[in-house]
């Protein structure tokens, strides 16, 4: 299914989260539960094409804890109801700090 075709508070809040994750300086990676269909791209129009080939995706966010490279996850679930597409995601604060406010903004539409 095409990101087109998800309701359109699931676009917002993926689009969104994918926007802000880029605009902070994170790499990420697009991974469909077959293959990595993208790696470490900081380009959001590629990361959001590549969503949206199967049920669901795994964000995988690049960081550095210091010096040591570290990833976190998020996982994108299509087809629930409207504003519950992120499913879950690594519990490390700038995650949560990215994708609270997306989500309480999203939710009061």
């Amino acid at each position: 299914m095409p990101i087109e075709d998800l309701h359109e508070t699931d676009r917002l809040i993926i689009s969104s989260l994918v926007s802000k994750l880029v605009r902070d300086g994170y790499l990420v990676s697009v991974d469909d539960g077959w293959e990595l269909i993208v790696k470490s791209s900081n380009d959001p129009e590629k990361i959001l094409a590549a969503l949206c080939s199967t049920d669901e995706d795994t964000l995988v966010v690049h960081y550095k804890d210091g010096d040591a490279p570290r990833r976190a996850y998020i996982t994108l679930v299509y087809g629930n109801e409207p504003g519950v597409v992120i499913a879950d995601h690594t519990d490390v604060k700038f995650l949560t700090d990215i994708i609270d406010p997306i989500i309480d903004h999203y939710s009061e539409t």
